[in-house]
């Protein structure tokens, strides 16, 4: 052991020496200031070596200091517990618009429970605020305490009616979580007493139309309503009368209109009927696919949907639990995770105008999967370091922030950057460095 002190200093320095490494304390007044290890490597030059102070490493070679290491403390991705038991605590909601002045405007909502249906027909009420104010107090009642209820759309012009609604409430407190432009998730919660509900879109669940919702979870489909007609401007919400034409119906048949009218052969066809009727039948058919759905994720993965706000958040609860297993994900934050993402730019485009003959044109599918599940990536424990690190190691693995140059005779350059043009970020493929 050796103890130094310089004469222009009240500290001291007591070094121990071991084989491949020297223990370094700098003490002052009798007390440990800092303590530091000197690791050797190169037994034949001590001007080249590693010292760690903390979770900090510094490599110097032949005096001089090559490289910065920090050694990051890593969370990684954990697995999450799955559910004990199904549970369908949900409400499915429609609500009906008509185009009055170039503006939507809301004339009916229809909630289903499960079991019953509620209705609301704007001819009922003085204006649409009235009647979705209605509605919506309707359901903030301690049996739907903590139920989920669903929009198809929502993230769209009903989400822009209900918002509104929602925000003039008085003693409820509103969290939204909003991405892309789409709303993910509306949540109300009453400030007076123990009660929330969560609006959500189940168009980011399910992410084709309700019609083909319908097919494909072999559910009654959906039943034919004039939308046109209600748009006409001469058409009044208590029209009562003969059966729309067919001009009025969007994608239908002649002959589905044919059966349609039927119907109102020898009896008069009345649009706030017709309007529940469609409505209601929108939300049982919605509720039955929302219920069919979480049934058969609850029995594959023994989840349940109503704990997930889109599908891309459920596959990823899927694989956290059941297929994360002892995989070693480390979660990225701050700076290192902002300096990784600059390195991804999307896919490369281009465009042409094909001509030719006998051309063959080839895609590739699925190519980011297939990356991801052939090639290696960076896992494990997070190290920043700051130098070239090529001086160190021959061959090393990780991100890096590097100069390159691109040949300037290159006619369909492949290497993307990111630039701030003053008008937002761009992606380009340049020559050059």
């Amino acid at each position: 052991m050796l103890l130094i002190s310089k004469s222009n200093s009240n500290l001291l320095y007591k070094i121990e020496t071991y084989i491949s490494y020297n223990k370094i304390e700098v003490l002052g007044h009798g007390k440990t200031i800092l303590t530091f290890f000197d690791y050797k490597n190169d037994g034949n030059n001590l001007n080249t070596f590693t010292r760690k102070i903390n979770n900090h490493e510094y490599i110097f070679v032949n005096g001089e200091l090559i490289i910065k290491k920090l050694i990051r403390k890593t969370s990684f991705l954990k697995p999450i517990k799955i559910n004990k038991q199904l549970i369908n605590k949900f409400l499915t909601m429609d609500i009906e618009t008509r185009i009055i002045n170039n503006k939507k405007v809301p004339y009916c909502i229809c909630i289903f429970d499960g079991i019953k249906s509620f209705s609301y027909y704007l001819n009922d009420y003085n204006d649409h605020i009235e009647m979705m104010n209605i509605a919506i107090n309707s359901i903030l009642i301690r049996k739907y305490n903590k139920y989920k209820i669903y929009l198809h759309n929502l993230s769209n012009f009903d989400g822009i009616f209900l918002f509104k609604i929602l925000t003039s409430l008085k003693n409820f407190h509103i969290n939204h979580t909003k991405k892309d432009g789409k709303m993910i998730d509306i949540e109300l919660i009453s400030l007076t007493y123990n009660f929330k509900i969560n609006f959500r879109d189940s168009l980011l669940m399910l992410p084709i139309s309700l019609k083909n919702l319908a097919k494909s979870f072999q559910i009654d489909n959906k039943g034919l309503f004039p939308y046109l007609f209600v748009n006409e401007s001469t058409t009044k919400l208590d029209y009562e009368g003969l059966t729309p034409e067919l001009k009025y119906f969007i994608n239908v048949s002649e002959d589905k209109y044919n059966n349609y009218s039927i119907e109102f052969k020898n009896k008069t066809w009345n649009l706030k009927n017709e309007t529940i009727k469609y409505c209601n039948l929108d939300c049982k058919i919605l509720y039955q696919i929302i219920e069919k759905f979480n049934y058969y994720i609850f029995d594959l993965f023994n989840l349940n949907i109503h704990n997930y706000p889109t599908l891309p958040s459920l596959a990823f609860a899927i694989y956290r639990s059941k297929y994360l297993k002892d995989f070693k994900i480390p979660l990225i934050t701050g700076q290192i995770f902002n300096d990784i993402r600059k390195s991804y730019t999307g896919g490369s485009t281009d465009m042409y105008i094909p001509h030719g003959k006998n051309i063959y044109a080839y895609d590739v599918n699925s190519l980011y999967p297939y990356v991801m599940k052939e090639c290696p990536v960076p896992i494990g424990n997070i190290t920043y370091f700051e130098g070239d690190i090529s001086k160190i190691d021959n061959n090393p693995y990780g991100f890096f922030e590097v100069e390159i140059t691109a040949p300037n005779n290159l006619n369909i350059p492949i290497l993307q950057t990111k630039i701030n043009t003053g008008h937002g970020t761009r992606t380009i493929s340049p020559l050059g460095t």
